[in-house]
């Protein structure tokens, strides 16, 4: 560091060469600063963190796994900068979004789990489900006894005539027309 000359009540800058108050810690033609700390960083010597950007966008979109660290790293970017560089909005933003994110989806994938474990058993056919599936083929023997008490009920044979196939019906009309 340079040492300003004190002359009585002021003192000389060592970066513009102009007399300054002596108690002055910032010259106030060219903003020297007499305790040794940088000068902030002009209007135009600041640029936007394109990390705090990323995590902002990839937290917008979903990736949550991705914005919350580029946030996280963005805004500790920022603050080492001294000044040059912003965005920490952006940063911030990424990462609140990154966990809002990552909440929605454990939500979500407890919901499918749960909903899953109840309609099926665990993993495993409901008993419902099988039988349905062997009385469709006819292997269940339950399914046939149903039917036929449900036939008798509905006083299928008692008197009414079967219900033919098409199968069925087509070769008593072949018998007919041979026969007639």
């Amino acid at each position: 560091m340079e040492q300003e000359a004190i002359v009585g009540t002021t003192k000389t800058c060592p970066e513009c060469a102009e007399q300054v108050q002596a108690a002055a810690h910032v010259c106030r033609y060219c903003g020297h600063r007499f305790d040794g700390a940088p000068p902030p960083a002009a209007a135009g010597d600041t640029t936007t963190s394109g990390v705090a950007v990323a995590a902002f966008i990839c937290s917008l979109v979903g990736l949550w796994i991705a914005g919350i660290p580029l946030g996280i790293h963005a805004r500790r970017q920022i603050d080492q900068s001294g000044g040059r560089r912003t965005g920490r909005g952006f940063a911030t933003a990424g990462v609140v979004l990154g966990f809002i994110g990552l909440a929605a989806t454990i939500i979500v994938v407890v919901a499918i789990v749960a909903a899953g474990s109840t309609k099926s058993g665990g993993g495993t056919v409901a008993p419902s489900t099988r039988q349905a599936l062997l009385c469709k083929d006819g292997l269940y023997p339950p399914c046939k006894t149903a039917a036929e008490e449900h036939e008798r009920e509905a006083g299928v044979g008692e008197g009414t005539p079967p219900v033919e196939t098409d199968k069925e019906e087509s070769e008593r009309a072949q018998r007919e027309a041979n026969s007639g």
